[in-house]
């Protein structure tokens, strides 16, 4: 009886909590702005994300989000790269299970940046491309 209980506790915490991240991860699709925001505020400290125009396809697995003007700039407000247009596709669900961002495709058009840094940052992090386009 007992164990039966624990069970249908342990289930009903178990689907809210997908719940709540599939809500998470829905507002971020459809609201991409909310995803800078998050990145922008708990994900890079040290820089500020400023961007013109943002867009987004929805698609659940697969997240492509589309920057205009897309600038990068310390907490000093001193530019560290600028990008005319980046796209991006992110495939979300080899990025959670495989612990790296996983990109589908990057493609940049116009960039621009500021070699002057003064960095100091150890952390480091991998990044798997599937498709890559530069174009300065």
């Amino acid at each position: 009886m007992i164990i039966k209980k624990l069970l249908i506790s342990l289930v009903s915490i178990f689907i809210i909590f997908i719940s709540f991240v599939l809500i998470i991860y829905t507002l971020f699709i459809y609201k991409p702005e909310n995803l800078v925001q998050f990145i922008d505020r708990f994900l890079l400290k040290e820089y500020k994300i400023q961007y013109q125009d943002i867009s987004s396809e929805s698609q659940l697995l697969e997240l492509k989000l589309g920057f205009k003007n897309l600038l990068l700039e310390n907490n000093k407000n001193k530019e560290i790269i600028k990008l005319e247009k980046i796209y991006l596709s992110i495939d979300s669900l080899r990025t959670l299970t495989q612990r790296y961002l996983y990109l589908n495709a990057l493609d940049i058009e116009g960039i621009s940046s500021n070699n002057q840094t003064n960095s100091k940052a150890t952390d480091s992090f991998k990044i798997r491309i599937g498709n890559l386009s530069i174009q300065t």
